[in-house]
């Protein structure tokens, strides 16, 4: 896997692809519940896709580690733009369909939260909204389909994203 591109230009453009995925605005981001947990504990993809109960436990069980499980997200939660994966997991089986994936990006927390919110919002999800000691945490669903996204800055410039996505 490269690794994530920290210059300047590799930054603008990864915000105007995003901007161009958005359909050229990024909405606002909503007033956020804070809520004080151990949401910026490091997990594997596999913990937080069981944590946020998507596909259900059996299906957690069942997931594969491979990261082409990233080119298999839905088209309204792709990584965001240059995003270097560092991890995914997923399974297609059993009535299991779970994909989660992690990775990073030199865009700020905040930003690339803002650019889930619209994804999911103009596909028509319901969005909950939360901040956990500076993690953005975004779950929601539409019908059947769910998602949960973390945002957090690790400290060194660098935001990483644990993005699932399935069915409840």
């Amino acid at each position: 896997v490269p690794p994530e591109d920290r210059s300047p230009e590799a930054v603008d453009a990864a915000r105007a692809q995003a901007l161009a995925l958005a359909g050229g605005t990024l909405l606002a981001l909503p007033p956020a519940v804070n809520v004080a947990t151990g949401a910026a504990d490091a997990l594997t993809v596999v913990q937080v896709a069981r944590d946020a109960g998507i596909g259900g436990p059996a299906c957690a069980a069942k997931m594969q580690y491979s990261a082409t499980w990233a080119a298999k997200l839905p088209a309204e939660f792709p990584v965001y733009p240059r995003g270097a994966v560092k991890e995914g997991a997923g399974s297609d089986g059993d009535g299991c369909a779970v994909r989660a994936v992690d990775f990073l990006t030199p865009v700020p927390p905040a930003e690339v939260a803002a650019f889930y919110y619209t994804r999911a919002r103009k596909a028509g999800y319901a969005v909950d909204y939360r901040l956990a000691d500076a993690v953005h945490l975004m779950t929601g669903g539409k019908g059947k389909a769910a998602f949960s996204i973390h945002v957090r800055n690790r400290g060194d410039g660098i935001t990483q994203v644990d993005l699932v996505t399935g069915t409840k």
